[in-house]
């Protein structure tokens, strides 16, 4: 039995990091989460046209979904003349483990991905800062602590310092303590360059240093400045 045979019948036995690393590439996540997200199964050249890919390059990243047990492919029922197209879906046994990530599969995924030739965690955390939902707010500091809430660091902002242009955003809650306490060097710089990547999509803000704490009693420090000298709107906290 090949070892893409063994995938596809017993995805659960994979390690769960041979999935986090499947996934840790933009373009093989989006392809996945078309499939999972599709009414019914896809083909190549309906994938070829969402990633706008050779498609060479999208059976490649297919292959990597299906070895790592997170698709299953399979040829079409086909009634009239004509080679039976090769169909996508996800594999029945998954039972959404991948499909609404909580913080820890989230960070396995990202920090996955930084182990990859030439690339280190900050820069992975800037990178994947392009699909993290930023909500709607008044201003970019609103924008940011609304941003933080939504990842369960329980933020709140602080303008104490005098300082009109810049404040900080304390962070009261780790939500993924356990593994910051273990590697805080990975977690925290991880969670560093995604607030950065969050400030520039932001605009008009920049994150000018992430004050790490004892992540089970938590208090990190994220410092933000305006980037384009205007004030800080928002008042202090205790």
């Amino acid at each position: 039995m090949s070892t893409a045979d063994e995938a596809q019948r017993t995805p659960l036995d994979a390690p769960p990091i041979r999935q986090a690393r499947a996934l840790g590439e933009p373009t093989r996540h989006r392809i996945f989460r078309a499939i999972v997200d599709a009414d019914e199964a896809l083909d190549v050249p309906t994938l070829t046209e969402l990633v706008g890919l050779h498609h060479t390059a999208v059976r490649g990243h297919l292959a990597v979904l299906r070895d790592a047990g997170l698709v299953v492919e399979f040829p079409e029922h086909r009634t009239r003349p004509g080679r039976p197209r090769l169909l996508y879906r996800p594999h029945p046994e998954l039972d959404g483990a991948w499909d609404a990530p909580d913080h820890y599969r989230w960070l396995a995924l990202l920090l996955a991905a930084a182990s990859g030739p030439g690339r280190d965690v900050r820069e992975t955390g800037r990178d994947a800062a392009r699909f993290e939902v930023v909500p709607d707010a008044p201003g970019p500091i609103d924008r940011f602590t609304a941003w933080a809430a939504g990842l369960g660091f329980d933020p709140v902002l602080d303008t104490a310092s005098g300082d009109e242009e810049c404040a900080d955003v304390v962070l009261r809650h780790c939500p993924v303590a356990d593994a910051a306490a273990q590697n805080a060097d990975a977690v925290c710089t991880l969670h560093l360059g995604l607030g950065e990547g969050v400030a520039e999509r932001i605009g008009g803000l920049a994150v000018e240093g992430l004050a790490v704490r004892d992540p089970h009693r938590a208090g990190c420090r994220f410092a933000l400045r305006c980037a384009d000298g205007s004030e800080i709107d928002g008042g202090s906290t205790q």
